[in-house]
C-alpha cells in the first residue's frame, strides 16, 4: 500500500500533466510506469480532469493500432488531419510499438521538428527500459527537448 508521501507526489504529478496537456504549444513529456494498470488508471484520471477544459481536446493514441512502419511525423500528421480538434495525445502503447517497429525511437528523434510543428502536446507513457533508450544515445536529442521533468508512477 502506498504511503501518504507517495500519494501526494502522485497527485502533484497528475496535476502537472493536466496543466501540460491544457496548453497548446506542440511539446512532449514522459511518464514512466512500472505497472500498466497504474498507467491506464492515471490516463483515465487525466482525461476526466481535462474533459471540461475549454478549447482542450486530449485523446489517447494507439501507435500499434495500425500495422505500418511509416515515419512517426507522417503518422501523427495524418492523425492531426483526421482530428483537427485534438490539441494533445496520450501515447499509452509506446513500449509495444517500439518492440514491433525497429528504429522507432531513432525515427522520432529525427522527426522532432516536424512533430513539434504539429502543435500537439504529447504525453509518452514509457517503461523504465524504454525511458533508458530515450535518455541514451538512441533518442537523446528528442528526450532533451521535452517540456517537463519525467513523471514517475
Amino acid at each position: 500500500m502506498a504511503n501518504y508521501d507517495e500519494i501526494k507526489t502522485s497527485e502533484q504529478q497528475k496535476r502537472t500533466l493536466v496543466r501540460f496537456l491544457s496548453r497548446h504549444l506542440g511539446e512532449w513529456t514522459f511518464a514512466v510506469y512500472d505497472d500498466p494498470s497504474v498507467r491506464d488508471q492515471v490516463t483515465l484520471e487525466i482525461l476526466e480532469r481535462l474533459k471540461d477544459v475549454d478549447e482542450v481536446a486530449v485523446c489517447p493514441y494507439q501507435w500499434t493500432a495500425e500495422l505500418d512502419d511509416r515515419p512517426a511525423a507522417h503518422r501523427l500528421s495524418r492523425f492531426v488531419k483526421e482530428r483537427p480538434d485534438v490539441t494533445g495525445i496520450i501515447l499509452t502503447d509506446f513500449d509495444a510499438a517500439c518492440a514491433r517497429i525497429p528504429g522507432l525511437i531513432g525515427n522520432i528523434k529525427m522527426s522532432r521538428e516536424r512533430i513539434r510543428d504539429l502543435g500537439l502536446n504529447i504525453l509518452f507513457w514509457v517503461s523504465p527500459e524504454t525511458m533508458k533508450r530515450f535518455a541514451s544515445g538512441e533518442g537523446i536529442d528528442f528526450y532533451n527537448c521535452r517540456a517537463l521533468s519525467n513523471s514517475y508512477f
